[in-house]
Formats: structure tokens, C-alpha cells, sequence
């Protein structure tokens, strides 16, 4: 679509092109150094667990958000754990969902 200044250009993405492992191992390595995760790396790390890996989904999902949790940034770090819960939404334990939620609610940004 083009509208004068605007372009908007779709594209395909197909979740079984990424690997959720390598995906994880970098989003680690960024936030143990303290860095911020860039957009990309941020959109990646949210479907990662609907990506390839050698885990389940629901562990991979735990694990991803274990890593969100040590983002300094709380906006950042509700982000991450609030977009993974929406692409999660089909195949999460609904017990780690709702705990999830109370524990977002408890943070700054999702009490604000």
C-alpha cells in the first residue's frame, strides 16, 4: 500500500525460519551485559517460543520470560512479558498465565 508519504510494504514471516535457541542465547548475552535490547531483538525474544527449539513451548516461554525478568528497563521488561503472553495465549498453562498476570500487576508499570 502507498499512500503519498506513507508506505506500508507486508511481508511474510515464517516462525519455523527462526531459531528460538539462538534467539535466547543472544537476547542472554545483551542483558547479562547490561545492554537494552534493540526493537528487532525485542519482537524476536516475543515469539520466540512459538519458534523452532529443542525445548517445549511452555518451557521455552518460562525461560524467556526468566530472562525478561532481569531486564532493568520495567517498561522494557512488562513489554517483553505482556507480548509474550499474547502470542503464548494458545498453548500456555493457564496456572503460569494467571501467575504471570498477578505478578505484572505487582510491577510498577502494571499498577500505573
Amino acid at each position: 500500500m502507498h499512500l503519498n508519504s506513507l508506505k506500508i510494504d507486508i511481508q511474510q514471516v515464517f516462525l519455523r525460519n527462526f531459531d528460538a535457541d539462538d534467539i535466547v542465547k543472544a537476547a542472554r548475552a545483551r542483558i547479562e551485559a547490561g545492554q537494552t535490547l534493540s526493537d528487532e531483538e525485542t519482537m524476536k525474544l516475543i515469539i520466540a517460543p512459538l519458534a523452532k527449539s529443542t525445548l517445549s513451548k511452555q518451557s521455552l516461554l518460562e525461560k524467556c520470560i526468566d530472562l525478561a525478568k532481569n531486564i532493568d528497563d520495567d517498561w522494557q521488561q512488562s513489554f517483553l512479558i505482556a507480548g509474550m503472553l499474547v502470542a503464548a495465549d494458545k498453548f500456555i498453562n493457564r496456572d503460569y498465565s494467571h501467575m504471570l498476570r498477578r505478578w505484572l500487576n505487582m510491577t510498577k508499570i502494571g499498577q500505573l
